[in-house]
C-alpha cells in the first residue's frame, strides 16, 4: 500500500488492548478473510497492485549488470546478519530489507513484543531469506519474509511465506488487534505468488534500486518511485532505537 494509505490507517490503531499474540497459520485465507470485512480498502488495495504490477517490455541484459550488494552488506562489521538497508522517507518511518536466515525472535530485542502472526515467518535455516521491514507509527513494527536467490547480478525476492507484527512494550496507546490484522492484509493480502529482482547500483554511501520480474520485464510504476532515492546501510539495533 502507498504510505499516505497506511498512514490513514494509522488513525484506527486505538482501541481495545489485546493480551496474546494471535497466529493465523493459513495466511492467504487470512488475508481474503479480512479484506473481505474491509471492501473500500480492499478496492483501494487493488488499485494500487494494478499500478504497481505495470511492466515495460524486457530489456537484453537486464541481469548482467549491478553490484554485489550482498558482498557489500558482508563486509560491513557484522555483515548480513546485523545491517538493514533502509529507504528514504519521513522521520520515524521505516521501509527497509534484512538479508538473514536467523529466526525473528533471535532478531528482535527485548522491549518488542509479537502480537500478530500470519504464515510461517522463520524458514528453514538452510534456505535463504529476506525480511521486508515496514513501519505505520513508532510502536509497530512489521516483519514479512520470503525466500532470497540471485539471478545473474539481480537479487531476487519472493513470494512472502510469513508476516508479524511487532509492538513496542509500554507503548501508551492501545492498540486495536484488527486494525493491525487490516495493515498487514493490505500490504501483502494480494501478493500471493509474487517476486521480484533487484538491481542496485551505487556503495556503501548510498544505492539506488530498480526492480524487475524474473522474466526481465521493468516494474515500472515502482521503479518511477524508486528513481532519485536511495537505500543505506543502517546497524540492525537502528530499527528498534529510532525516538
Amino acid at each position: 500500500m502507498r504510505r499516505a494509505a497506511l498512514l490513514a490507517l494509522a488513525a484506527a490503531l486505538a482501541g481495545q488492548a489485546f493480551a496474546q499474540p494471535v497466529q493465523r497459520p493459513d495466511m492467504w485465507a487470512a488475508f481474503a478473510e479480512i479484506m473481505a470485512r474491509h471492501p473500500n480498502w480492499q478496492i483501494t488495495a487493488r488499485s494500487w497492485q494494478r499500478r504497481s504490477s505495470a511492466t515495460g517490455a524486457a530489456a537484453m541484459g537486464w541481469d548482467q549488470s549491478g553490484i554485489d550488494v550482498e558482498w557489500l552488506l558482508e563486509a560491513i562489521p557484522g555483515g548480513l546478519d546485523t545491517v538493514v538497508l533502509a529507504g528514504p522517507g519521513p522521520p520515524g518511518e521505516i521501509d527497509a530489507e534484512l538479508r538473514t536466515n536467523r529466526p525473528l525472535a533471535e532478531i528482535v530485542p527485548a522491549g518488542w513484543t509479537e502480537v500478530l502472526r500470519f504464515g510461517e515467518i522463520d524458514l528453514h535455516p538452510r534456505h535463504a531469506s529476506i525480511l521486508a521491514i515496514a513501519s505505520v507509527d513508532r510502536d509497530h513494527l512489521l516483519f514479512a519474509r520470503g525466500p532470497r536467490w540471485r539471478q545473474g547480478a539481480t537479487f531476487c525476492a519472493g513470494p512472502v511465506r510469513g508476516v508479524a507484527v511487532y509492538r513496542r512494550t509500554g507503548a501508551v496507546r492501545p492498540a486495536d488487534l484488527p486494525a493491525l490484522e487490516l495493515w498487514a492484509a493490505l500490504r501483502y493480502g494480494l501478493a500471493q505468488g509474487q517476486a521480484y529482482c533487484t538491481r542496485f547500483e551505487g556503495d556503501e554511501a548510498g544505492l539506488t534500486q530498480m526492480r524487475f520480474l524474473a522474466d526481465g520485464r521493468p516494474l515500472v510504476e515502482i521503479n518511477r518511485r524508486l528513481a532519485g532515492g536511495r537505500v543505506t546501510p543502517k546497524p540492525l539495533a537502528w530499527l528498534f532505537e529510532r525516538p
